[in-house]
């Protein structure tokens, strides 16, 4: 017996959280000095202590910072943070991955997969090869252990909510964390399933340290958690068994009444100011002669190729469980921009206007647009990817569309233009376009017949036409600009993605 529980000692894992600040970023505009957003204190010398066993309920009221705390344990916050998070003394981000795990609050699956296709490719994204014999039997007893065996050939969007919960738990546990975090995750289930998944997380902490904020937890489910963390305004109140808090609240001649959400009890006894902080007087995290080590869990980075193959695997299953589907989106929202409506387009002008060469030009003319269109769509995605919200991007687009249109020569010659201007041109998709059009037709054109009493400048050729214009000698200089302009735009698009994730926490 103490030879057990010393080896249960030695085992034990401890997060430790000291004075951890979390704050969002002071944003100033690029033209001026002043601070456009300040900045804004989420976490406020948070300092907790949770240790194997602790099955715990974060609750408080909204906005008290509680997906910012879960995210900042599981070391995915990028907010600006100071303070420190530790896992037996090693910092939170010196962690392998894989020893701690975020449950997101909002399931993120290709519903087309079934349940085992879906566990199937997760498994070997993290953990390898589902052919060994070692991989394959922890999926199996991963499946029975989250009762997902009844529901191994189905499709992920004919689950309900809890069994989508359940499916999150399971490709979180895929590599044995040792501290599980989940965000809400009975937010949107009714209370069996409530229930079920709150019941899955308890027998689970049993080696683990499971973390969960609840949002309004009903008093049966909020019994089921061994410890709370009371959080206020971005502070800690308090941080400890159940029965701890009790009595704290009860020094403070706060009783909970009969037959009351616990729960309740406490967020309004917290939100009204009634309590600011209690005294915590839990245990020692460290017991003498515990161990500060980490254990060693098993991973495995794919490679580069391999993720690849994985992800068509994937895509395939997903493309021929609903090819109709997929028909239909690409025939009505895909193919009409960058395909039928170019092809359209050349047809009229073909049956309307004398070319020379007809069908050459006009195959010419159709891929031409349609290498425009896809500029243009990726022109639309990056300044989408860019701007925070469609109104803002409504406003902006217009200013922006007008000087690059200018640049297509439709309607001002370009060689007209002053020369500071010019290099607009060269990130216009519709200089591009415009550019190659005239080429096709200009080019063809040998000679042109000049009157003899005519007083304007008379051209000789479609070369002379182009120069005056001022387009280019070169059509391979516009599909090197259209690979240009589609380029930018994808990384100008990046950037916008990047920036909104380093405004905050990710999953």
């Amino acid at each position: 017996m103490e030879l057990l529980k010393l080896k249960e000692e030695e085992n034990e894992i401890v997060i430790r959280v000291n004075n951890l600040t979390v704050s969002t970023r002071e944003e100033k505009s690029w033209w001026r000095r002043k601070a456009t957003r300040s900045k804004t204190t989420i976490l406020n010398n948070v300092s907790v202590c949770m240790k194997t066993g602790d099955f715990v309920a974060v609750i408080g009221p909204s906005g008290a910072g509680k997906t910012t705390f879960l995210t900042s344990l599981a070391g995915k916050c990028n907010l600006v943070s100071s303070g420190s998070i530790a896992v037996n003394n090693t910092e939170i981000l010196n962690i392998r991955s894989g020893l701690i795990e975020l449950v997101p609050q909002f399931d993120v699956f290709m519903d087309h997969l079934t349940v085992s296709e879906h566990l199937i490719f997760m498994t070997e994204m993290k953990l390898g090869s589902v052919k060994k014999e070692e991989n394959r039997n922890h999926l199996t007893s991963l499946i029975l252990e989250l009762k997902l065996k009844p529901l191994e050939n189905n499709t992920i969007r004919s689950l309900s909510g809890g069994e989508k919960r359940l499916l999150s738990l399971a490709t979180s546990l895929i590599l044995s964390p040792i501290i599980l975090i989940c965000d809400e995750p009975t937010t949107g289930l009714d209370s069996y399933n409530a229930s079920l998944v709150i019941g899955v997380l308890k027998k689970l902490s049993q080696g683990k340290i499971v973390i969960c904020s609840v949002h309004q937890p009903s008093s049966d489910l909020f019994n089921e958690f061994n410890s709370v963390c009371l959080m206020s305004e971005g502070n800690v109140v308090f941080c400890g068994s159940q029965s701890e808090c009790k009595k704290q609240f009860e020094r403070l001649k706060l009783y909970c009444p009969v037959n009351f959400n616990p729960a309740e009890f406490y967020i309004r006894a917290i939100s009204n100011g009634s309590v600011e902080f209690l005294e915590n007087n839990q245990e020692p995290c460290f017991r003498t002669g515990s161990s500060l080590t980490l254990p060693q869990i098993k991973t495995c980075q794919r490679n580069w190729f391999k993720q690849i193959q994985l992800l068509i695997w994937r895509s395939s299953l997903s493309i021929n469980r609903d090819f109709k589907d997929y028909l239909l989106q690409l025939f009505v929202c895909t193919l009409p921009k960058c395909l039928i409506w170019p092809i359209a387009y050349v047809l009229i002008v073909t049956l309307a206007v004398e070319l020379p060469n007809y069908i050459l030009t006009a195959f010419k003319f159709s891929i031409a647009l349609i290498i425009t269109a896809i500029a243009s769509s990726a022109y639309g995605l990056g300044m989408g990817a860019l701007f925070t919200s469609t109104g803002v991007m409504g406003d902006v687009m217009p200013c922006a569309d007008l000087p690059l249109f200018i640049m297509s020569g439709a309607f001002i010659r370009l060689s007209s233009l002053p020369i500071w201007l010019l290099p607009l041109k060269y990130i216009s998709h519709f200089y591009y376009g415009m550019d190659a059009v005239s080429n096709i037709y200009w080019r063809q054109i040998d000679a042109i017949d000049c009157p003899t009493n005519s007083t304007s400048i008379c051209y000789k050729d479609g070369i002379a036409v182009l120069t005056e214009s001022g387009y280019s000698n070169n059509i391979s200089e516009n599909y090197l600009g259209f690979a240009f302009v589609i380029v930018l735009w994808n990384l100008l698009g990046y950037y916008g993605l990047k920036r909104e994730e380093n405004k905050g926490y990710i999953y």
